[in-house]
């Protein structure tokens, strides 16, 4: 992917098939993301918050975006960062939530809020997944 334009598959780089369980290495937020269903891959967030990390998707911005409806019904994806892939599952976390209030307040906090804000945005908790 370039900037707001999708990408093909996301088929270079190393695959890292040991399961993730600290997420503090990423330091910049801007990562590609393919969902498994998916053939194309595109730009987004990635937030790391103490060992977790979580994929926030602005639901106003770009306009006609679904990709995190897909998610929600099939959260399996590859995410490059570093030029490394890692297989994870995307869960949706409830907008009501404790989790949701935290990292919500955390990226405002950095600045990572997308458009609308917290209230026009959906979040996934990022959960390694062994490679298939």
């Amino acid at each position: 992917p370039t900037g707001p334009l999708l990408g093909g598959t996301l088929t270079e780089g190393e695959l890292i098939s040991t399961p993730i369980e600290n997420w503090s290495f990423v330091t910049e937020p801007e990562i590609e993301m393919q969902l498994s269903a998916d053939t194309t891959s595109r730009h987004t967030w990635l937030i790391a918050m103490g060992n977790r990390a979580y994929m926030p998707a602005g639901t106003t911005f770009p306009p006609n975006k679904s990709w995190h409806i897909r998610a929600e019904q099939n959260g399996a994806a590859v995410l490059r960062i570093l030029g490394q892939r890692y297989p994870v599952t995307l869960s949706r976390i409830a907008k009501n939530s404790d989790e949701f209030a935290s990292v919500a307040q955390h990226m405002q906090q950095q600045g990572t809020v997308p458009p609308g804000g917290s209230d026009a945005m959906w979040l996934f908790s990022v959960i390694s997944r062994p490679i298939e």
